[in-house]
């Protein structure tokens, strides 16, 4: 089974630490149902609230910042797939196209 991972960082529209909270637990709860049903092959997800969140999650902030501008909270989200499931809509698992728009989640690319 060949893998894919990409990595995801939003500010959303966040009105506070509460919002982002808020919709990162919503986001969990999706993640792991998917996860159950193996529509994923695995997640992280991360809120990173203050400064220190960075060093603390080891976070590579550089790429994080490159989708966030440095902005606080934001939401930083790694998803693996099977790369060749017949499921996919337009190469990601079904759903996550939407659920990346709703939250104006932008994708993360390692600096060349």
């Amino acid at each position: 089974m060949a893998l894919r991972s990409l990595a995801y960082a939003t500010t959303g529209d966040f009105q506070d630490t509460r919002g982002a909270l808020d919709a990162a637990g919503r986001l969990e709860a999706l993640l792991e149902r998917w996860l159950s049903l193996q529509r994923i092959a695995g997640y992280r997800l991360v809120t990173g609230l203050i400064e220190e969140d960075y060093d603390d999650y080891g976070l590579n902030r550089e790429l994080i910042e490159s989708v966030t501008g440095g902005a606080l909270p934001f939401i930083a989200l790694s998803v693996t797939f099977e790369r060749e499931s017949p499921d996919l809509e337009s190469g990601l698992p079904p759903g996550l196209a939407a659920v990346l728009r709703e939250h104006n989640f932008r994708e993360m690319e390692a600096p060349e």
